[in-house]
């Protein structure tokens, strides 16, 4: 079944992610895009992870999952660990509170599932085969990384001070419209 994508304010959300791994880091690292307070539980982590941390970017604690005390709180959980009894159980009790949760390669434990995503500032494209096959996801997202134009972010700015200064009817939408079909689109 398709998932619908559904696009949602992280800033100043508390995350959770369990793991410390390259997983867990490639998932934190698309997090931090998004602005939440993220919280990571593992035992051992990356130097990245670890850096973060040391700067004050996030909170690490290197020690053991509690799954029943550490989603207290919680806004978002994500499992980055092999343990599916651990997914299972995070996964359950995530489900009994209403906490979104993604288990990393166990749509079966997700709630939601986390996109490829490519990130230009405000300019966001989600990716998704429901779980059913990531790699797929992944390469879509090469794919269109190399077409969306390197000044998207600024085309998106622009757009943006239009909408900005009047309403966009009528004369203003083609107004509007010039001004789209005027910009270089760099790809």
């Amino acid at each position: 079944m398709a998932l619908f994508p559904m696009f949602v304010d992280l800033s100043d959300k508390n995350a959770l992610l369990v793991g410390g791994g390259e997983v867990a880091t490639r998932k934190l690292k698309t997090l931090l895009h998004f602005k939440p307070k993220v919280t990571v539980i593992s035992k051992d982590c990356t130097e990245f992870i670890e850096n973060l941390a040391q700067n004050g970017k996030i909170v690490l604690y290197k020690r053991e999952f509690e799954p029943e005390n550490d989603i207290k709180g919680r806004d978002l959980v994500i499992v980055a660990v092999d343990s599916i009894k651990l997914q299972k159980v995070a996964y359950n009790l995530c489900k009994e509170k209403s906490i979104p949760i993604n288990c990393v390669d166990s749509p079966e434990f997700c709630s939601f599932i986390f996109p490829s995503v490519i990130v230009r500032d405000d300019f966001v494209v989600g990716i998704s085969t429901s779980g059913k096959a990531p790699l797929v996801s992944r390469k879509t997202r090469e794919a269109l990384e190399r077409i969306i134009p390197k000044n998207i972010s600024a085309i998106v700015k622009g757009i943006e001070k239009i909408r900005q200064s009047h309403l966009v009817k009528g004369e203003k939408r083609k107004e509007m419209d010039r001004y789209i079909r005027k910009l270089k689109w760099n790809c």
